[in-house]
């Protein structure tokens, strides 16, 4: 039975997946847009993270909700590339932001100690399901 992964932080989980697997977003966004429509609904990014398909990182409801909401910038239902670039490029500006934090200031450490756990899960996952 597969573990369906409930978390705050869906968007980690997606780009680091996305960084494990070696993909551009592009690739990402071409794997799971079955329609062809250069957009992903709700339901292509569900049926991509799901096991045994492209991204093999199934999500719990509450968590796609998140990931959709944060994903869709201008809320009309669907995840377009320049919306998935504007996401990564503010993800990984809050991973160096939480770096550089933690650097400084031991006491920011946790705040990277669950980014890093978050990473650490999918780089797992990732090599279970190959």
């Amino acid at each position: 039975m597969a573990v369906i992964l409930d978390t705050d932080d869906p968007l980690t989980i997606l780009f680091e997946c996305v960084k494990t697997k070696n993909l551009r977003l592009i690739d990402l966004l071409k794997n799971l847009d079955k329609d062809n429509s250069e957009t992903l609904s709700r339901e292509e990014l569900h049926r991509g993270l799901e096991v045994g398909m492209e991204i093999d990182i199934p999500l719990s409801q509450r968590s796609m909700d998140i990931l959709m909401n944060k994903l869709d910038i201008n809320r009309d239902g669907q995840v377009d590339f320049s919306e998935l670039q504007t996401r990564y490029k503010e993800h990984l500006r809050r991973i160096a932001r939480l770096q550089r934090d933690a650097d400084v200031d031991l006491r920011n450490y946790k705040n990277f100690d669950r980014i890093e756990s978050l990473r650490e899960m999918v780089r797992l996952r990732l090599s279970f399901s190959k």
